[in-house]
């Protein structure tokens, strides 16, 4: 041993030299003859001493645990559950397609309470023969089909409505969510609209001239542009009447209805309804915003290069809507003209600036007509229709060839003349 025995001791091993010491003798003045003074840094751990593991009792045969899924919520589930990062809020995408089909702009907690307020009288019976929202006159009951489109289209609202009723944190959530959604939709598309307006114009109204790429350069200061919002009772090829409107001598009411509306942007001082609301640039805006991008490139009404559902698709949408004509005609209107702002309803617009919200109503009243509605409006829903989800072609327009009416025409004739 190299270390005598002590009846004071410790178990360890010598730090001089490593050999293994069965004892070594604690005092405070003790030297070690045959190694160097004991201090504390010879019991320093060193770094490359193993370091302590914790041992698992698990059997060694036990595959390795997976990571818990996400749980999906069971129908009638009310417990909160973690949306993925950018999934869409089905509130606010309701809140878009109320904007783009119903109303433009609208107060959603006002809408709701004029719909609680009602069920609560009805306790709480939604009938079963309701009106379509489009259906509503104006007024307070426009409110109430809005209300009803909306939460016909978010689940479980009314049960929900029914236990938070107009003041808990339900309400508080889907009112802004649902506005918040209207915003988007008016905001995503007049950005839109006003960077891709010019390509869906034809060669002779877009000389791709770069200096349209700037929103103060449209309008009545662009020779093209201006004459297609320039209202009939106005000559557009005299000078002076195009410095007055440029210099906002002369301004144009929003009860007037420019070319841009009209098939071919021509307008027939005689009959003034020939054409309204058909022309090729408000069929392709509304290509742009509820089919896809792509699907204004081909005029053909082919289907769209996109793989992404459009907003059409995503909101089970098959036709168009009186609110739907008019909110399109009052963004490409904002497109056009050299605005750059969009002011809608509760915003005064800027001196001289245009009245968007009397617009969106005018177009609305005018399709809303009795004079109107029974033929008029009938004609330019049914070519929105067929322009945005039928096959089109340009020889369509005049004459539709239809050889099943063809072959049950002939069989009816010949089934009537072998009776005879």
């Amino acid at each position: 041993m190299c270390c005598p025995d002590s009846t004071s001791a410790v178990e360890l091993s010598c730090p001089a030299c490593g050999t293994s010491l069965e004892t070594l003798p604690i005092s405070e003045n003790t030297e070690n003859p045959d190694h160097e003074k004991i201090s504390d840094e010879h019991f320093r751990i060193p770094s490359t001493a193993p370091q302590s593991r914790s041992v698992s009792l698990e059997p060694a045969d036990k595959p390795a645990s997976k990571p818990k899924r996400r749980r999906s919520p069971s129908p009638g589930d009310d417990r909160p559950t973690r949306r993925r990062k950018g999934a869409a809020d089905l509130r606010a995408r309701v809140g878009k397609h109320a904007a783009r089909t119903l109303r433009i702009c609208f107060r959603a907690d006002v809408v709701f309470r004029v719909g609680l307020k009602h069920l609560t009288k009805t306790n709480w019976e939604i009938p079963e023969d309701k009106k379509d929202a489009d259906e509503y006159p104006e007024g307070p009951s426009s409110d109430l089909g809005l209300f009803f489109e909306l939460v016909e289209r978010i689940p479980r609202c009314i049960e929900k409505l029914q236990q938070d009723n107009d003041q808990g944190t339900y309400f508080s959530e889907i009112t802004k969510a649902v506005e918040r959604g209207a915003d988007m939709a008016r905001s995503d598309d007049c950005n839109g609209l006003k960077k891709e307006i010019l390509w869906f114009l034809s060669d002779d109204y877009c000389t791709y001239d770069t200096s349209r790429k700037f929103k103060q350069n449209r309008g009545f200061n662009d020779e093209a542009l201006g004459k297609l919002l320039c209202p009939p009772r106005l000559d557009w090829s005299d000078s002076s009447i195009r410095d007055q409107l440029k210099n906002g001598v002369i301004l144009v009411g929003p009860r007037e209805f420019p070319p841009f509306v009209y098939r071919d942007f021509t307008i027939d001082p005689e009959k003034k309804t020939e054409g309204l609301f058909q022309s090729d640039l408000l069929i392709k805006a509304a290509r742009y915003i509820f089919i896809a991008p792509s699907a204004t490139i081909d005029n053909s009404g082919a289907s769209s290069r996109s793989t992404r559902p459009g907003n059409a698709a995503l909101n089970d949408m098959r036709s168009v809507t009186i609110p739907t004509i008019a909110y399109i005609t009052t963004l490409v209107r904002f497109a056009l003209s050299s605005d750059t702002s969009f002011t809608i309803k509760g915003r005064v617009p800027r001196k001289g600036g245009f009245d968007y919200w009397s617009f969106y109503e005018g177009i609305i009243k005018t399709l809303r007509s009795p004079s109107m509605k029974n033929s008029t409006t009938i004609e330019i829903m049914e070519l929105w229709n067929r322009r945005l989800w039928e096959p089109h072609t340009e020889q369509q327009d005049d004459e539709v060839h239809d050889d099943i009416a063809i072959i049950l025409r002939h069989a009816e004739e010949a089934k009537r003349l072998a009776a005879q």
